[in-house]
């Protein structure tokens, strides 16, 4: 499967983009490890295996102690009762580990900052992704039909809109243009803003059917904000279920929005 999303290009402009969807797979921008890679070159140092350096801690369980050998080097982990002896087993410098766990918690420090920058920057770029859309409602609720009937305009993507459930499937995870149109449609799939009373376009929505928790959240057109944290997530749900969730035809050439303004305007 693709994920379709929207990048910013070196012009600062947005384009659309694609990548494939790994399963499974979770982050690792966050991934710094200067701890480890420093006992194991202390380790290789001395020309020992990690079976050695088990066997010379001499903890009872020495399939356990690789596999914690493994997580301080690949992980930068720490477990307890082991960093003393692998100092002394590797004759490392105890200032030296000092100093790699110091340039560690700063390093991390920079990169969760960066990440929350990147984070707002993204969440500036959806909001001003919807609020386009929204703007331009009326005239996409004029050429509805024709949204509808054109799968390059029905499967226009949406900025990361999705709608995740716990236990029961409701299909693909992506939301796309023609889809949200319906939801949007007849009020379904809006809120009142709880900061200024205006319409909140919901465009995510994830949750459990079962115990009714989770909610929604989407663009707010009045104070022009994201809004979190809409409930019930039982009503998005029972909407979604009611909406019918076409295959997107292998042969599709998706397209962006301003792409699709451009066609229909034609």
């Amino acid at each position: 499967m693709l994920n379709f999303h929207f990048i910013l290009n070196d012009d600062n402009k947005l384009i659309l983009s694609s990548s494939s969807a790994p399963e499974n797979k979770k982050s690792d921008s966050l991934k710094v490890n200067i701890i480890g890679d420093y006992m194991k070159g202390q380790r290789l140092k001395k020309n020992l295996t990690k079976l050695d350096v088990a066997r010379k801690l001499g903890f009872k369980n020495i399939s356990k102690t690789v596999i914690n050998l493994t997580d301080i080097e690949e992980n930068s982990k720490s477990f307890q009762g082991y960093n003393s002896s692998l100092i002394e087993i590797y004759s490392a410098s105890d200032k030296d580990l000092k100093i790699a766990k110091l340039d560690q918690e700063q390093i991390l420090l920079e990169l969760k900052e960066k990440e929350k920058q990147e984070y707002k920057k993204l969440t500036n770029v959806k909001k001003d992704f919807y609020l386009s859309v929204i703007k331009n409602l009326p005239f996409l609720y004029s050429k509805y039909e024709e949204i509808m009937n054109t799968d390059k305009y029905y499967f226009c993507p949406a900025y990361d809109s999705y709608f995740g459930t716990a236990y029961i499937s409701i299909g693909r995870f992506e939301l796309y243009i023609g889809e949200l149109l319906q939801l949007w449609k007849d009020n379904r799939w809006k809120n009142e803003c709880p900061q200024c009373g205006g319409p909140v376009y919901i465009t995510n929505a994830g949750g459990s059917p079962l115990s009714g928790a989770g909610g929604g959240w989407g663009t707010c057109e009045g104070c022009k904000t994201n809004i979190y944290g809409i409930t019930p997530f039982r009503k998005f749900f029972h909407e979604i279920r009611e909406l019918p969730r076409r295959e997107i035809p292998e042969d599709l050439e998706f397209i962006s929005f301003e792409t699709m303004l451009a066609d229909l305007e034609k």
